[in-house]
C-alpha cells in the first residue's frame, strides 16, 4: 500500500500513530518488520506490519544468509508479518 492508502486506513498521523476503532494508538516500538501502537488508558494495541507499507523488504537470499544470525524475537517478528509479502 502506498502511504497515502495507509493514511487513509490508519489516519493521517501514521506512522507516528494509528486510530483504531476510533481510538488514537501513538507507536510504542518499531521493530524491522512491524510497529507496535498502544495505548494504557484504553487497553488497546494494534501491530502493522512494515512490508504493508513497503517501508521494509527483504529478499529470499537475504532472508536464507541472515536467518541463522537472527535472535528468536526478529525470526518471530518476521514469521508474524511476512503473509503481507503475498499483497505486495
Amino acid at each position: 500500500m502506498t502511504l497515502d492508502q495507509m493514511r487513509k486506513a490508519y489516519g493521517e498521523e501514521y506512522p507516528a500513530a494509528v486510530i483504531c476503532k476510533g481510538i488514537r494508538l501513538p507507536l510504542t516500538r518499531e521493530r524491522r518488520f512491524s510497529r507496535d501502537y498502544h495505548s494504557d488508558a484504553h487497553k488497546l494495541t494494534s501491530i502493522v506490519s512494515r512490508f504493508m507499507d513497503e517501508s521494509v523488504s527483504i529478499s529470499a537470499v537475504e532472508l536464507a544468509e541472515e536467518w541463522h544470525s537472527w535472535a528468536e524475537e526478529d525470526r518471530r517478528d518476521f514469521c508474524q508479518n511476512c503473509c503481507w509479502l503475498a499483497s505486495i
